[in-house]
């Protein structure tokens, strides 16, 4: 089998780290499914890492949040993993005057 980037196999325990790679078609989830049927663990970012608007514009980051929700929701219910950990999203925009 071709390698998949992110994919380890620790003593037996699959993991799977999807970090924040973005999928435009799911398509793409599915592939990496067919070759792993069992993941122990997914590791995947839990909030979108990237600016989405100023201070004021609240309803872009609230929509942003949601989609980012949606895709872990359909992540989880694709891989069917055994534990997960949402992480890497700590993001700190600012603006120095």
């Amino acid at each position: 089998m071709r390698p998949i980037h992110g994919f380890m196999d620790v003593a037996g325990t699959k993991i799977l780290n999807l970090n924040d790679c973005v999928f435009s078609e799911n398509k793409k989830l599915e592939k990496i499914k067919s070759k792993l049927p069992k993941i122990d663990l997914l590791l995947t970012q839990f909030s979108y890492a990237n600016w989405c608007g100023n201070k004021t514009d609240k309803k872009a980051r609230e929509i942003k949040a949601a989609e980012k929700l949606g895709e872990l929701k359909h992540r989880i219910e694709l891989f069917k993993p055994a534990n997960f950990i949402p992480f890497a999203s700590y993001v700190w925009f600012c603006l120095k005057k």
